[in-house]
Formats: C-alpha cells, sequence, structure tokens
C-alpha cells in the first residue's frame, strides 16, 4: 500500500486553487448582487442573477474537487456529467460522502439555477439562505477536501 499522498496528488499541487479562486469570486458578486437587489426590493432580475452566481460558485467548487480527484484534464463540461462525476468520488472516498458534496450540488442546481434563474420560481428567503449560508459552507468543504486528499 502506498504511504502519503497519492501521485495525482502531488502532480496536482502546483496547481491547487484555481477553481475554488473562481468559485470564492462568483460568491463574492452573488453577496452583492444580493445586497443590492435588497436595496431594490423588487428587481427580480438581481435576485435571480444573484442565485446564478451561487449556482457559478457551486460548480466551479465542484470543478475544484473533481480537477483535485481525477486531474486537472479530467473536469467534465456540463451538470449532469459534473453531478455524475460528484457521486463516482462519492463512492470512491468516504470523506466525500459524509460531507454530501454530489447531493448539495444536485441542490444548488435545483434552487438557484433551475427555479430561481431560469423559472423565476423561488422562495427570497430561501435563495438568500442558500446565498449567505449554504454555498460559502460547501466551498469551506471543498476547500477542506482539497487541503486534505482522501483517502479511498
Amino acid at each position: 500500500m502506498q504511504e502519503g499522498p497519492p501521485l495525482f496528488w502531488v502532480c496536482y499541487n502546483a496547481h491547487v486553487g484555481a477553481y475554488l479562486n473562481k468559485a470564492r469570486e462568483f460568491h463574492r458578486q452573488a453577496v452583492e448582487e444580493l445586497a443590492d437587489w435588497k436595496r431594490a426590493r423588487n428587481n427580480d432580475v438581481l435576485i435571480r442573477d444573484a442565485a446564478e452566481k451561487a449556482w457559478g460558485a457551486v460548480t466551479q467548487a465542484a470543478n475544484e474537487v473533481i480537477a483535485t480527484l481525477e486531474g486537472p484534464n479530467n473536469v467534465p463540461k456540463g451538470t449532469n456529467v459534473r453531478r455524475q462525476t460528484l457521486v463516482a468520488l462519492e463512492k470512491r472516498f468516504r470523506e466525500l460522502r459524509v460531507r454530501s458534496l454530489s447531493e448539495r450540488f444536485a441542490g444548488a442546481e435545483n434552487t438557484l439555477h433551475t427555479h430561481c434563474f431560469y423559472d423565476g420560481d423561488y422562495n427570497p428567503e430561501e435563495v438568500e439562505a442558500w446565498i449567505q449560508d449554504y454555498v460559502p459552507t460547501y466551498l469551506d468543504h471543498v476547500e477542506e477536501a482539497i487541503n486534505h486528499p482522501p483517502r479511498r
């Protein structure tokens, strides 16, 4: 059995954080747009744009996990493949399964991306909770996962 971090982790370390940095940037923008929406209060576009930015943050964070564990050239394009890849990684790595990254990814897709942004069917308090609480927690859990690579 191999001691120390897996080879892919050592090779990846030079590239750690690019997706997560982008995720944090998307989240900052979502928080700003949510604040703009609160000031304007009746501007539906602002909250929907904030939700989409928050969804972008979750997507980029998922890319970070995938790039870390599968290599930066293996980040899938498309939401379904990305979700399926997270599920497959959770089957291989218990630490990811415990964090429920794939389930929370699906929840963000459903609440922020599909219902709020595309359909305009949202509860403002729920969107605010995602932006203020759930998304930053997701990003923190991803950061913990990449800083402490999971063992099989």
